[in-house]
């Protein structure tokens, strides 16, 4: 059980603690999935495209779909999968098929984020919103900032890079569409894109966005709610 001095105690893994969806959240998470297929289609137009892959060398989007992902629960983890696919892949020229398959990492990837930080982490002393990476402390609470640092750059280059670059393109390798020859180059490209842009960028995120949305009351409890 979460200890109740911590003051993101009644933040978890429920289902859906809230029960009912407000008409102004639901606008919220459309707009965020808008949002994220602009930043994927700018991250690879920008920054890449490796071939027809829609991987980029630095993918700003994957800092947001984290953020959104920590905020917002499945609703983030299901814009990220959409926003790719669309953003990322289809209107960056890959094939519907590469995009579908290439995009899976965009979701299993904050899932898994997700459920170390709510289920696991925060039990022990460690926001799951990412708060203690930028401030020293959160209400009363005097965060641990070195362990969460520690975490952050951990669960960035083992989940967001070793483990998405597998998913994001060793599935694409064995349907043929990245080449033998081609194979570390993209994944090396993919750990790099997100790696760089998630340790660069979430700090600044949190430190701009996250007071703002807490305080408005935006945040879940739950995946849903």
């Amino acid at each position: 059980m979460v200890q109740s001095k911590y003051p993101w105690s009644k933040y978890g893994l429920s289902w859906n603690p809230q029960k009912k969806i407000p008409v102004s959240r639901i606008v919220l998470y459309i707009s965020m999935i808008a949002v994220l297929n602009v930043l994927g289609y700018m991250s690879v137009i920008i920054m890449g495209p490796l071939s027809y892959a829609g991987i980029s060398f630095f993918f700003f989007v994957m800092p947001f779909i984290m953020m959104f992902s920590m905020w917002w629960g499945l609703w983030g983890m299901i814009g990220a999968y959409i926003a790719n696919v669309i953003g990322a892949g289809i209107l960056v020229g890959s094939g519907l098929v590469p995009a579908l398959v290439g995009s899976v990492a965009d979701f299993v990837v904050p899932l898994i984020v997700f459920i170390i930080y709510r289920g696991f982490l925060s039990k022990r002393g460690l926001d799951p919103f990412l708060r203690d990476l930028v401030y020293d402390h959160i209400g009363d609470y005097k965060t641990k900032r070195v362990q969460a640092w520690i975490w952050f750059i951990f669960l960035v280059v083992v989940i967001y890079g070793i483990l998405a670059a597998e998913l994001g393109v060793y599935p694409l390798y064995v349907l043929g569409f990245v080449p033998p020859s081609a194979y570390w180059i993209f994944w090396y490209g993919y750990i790099v894109g997100n790696v760089v842009a998630t340790i660069l960028l979430v700090p600044i995120i949190v430190k701009g966005l996250s007071a703002i949305v807490e305080r408005q009351g935006l945040l879940n409890e739950g995946w849903i709610t």
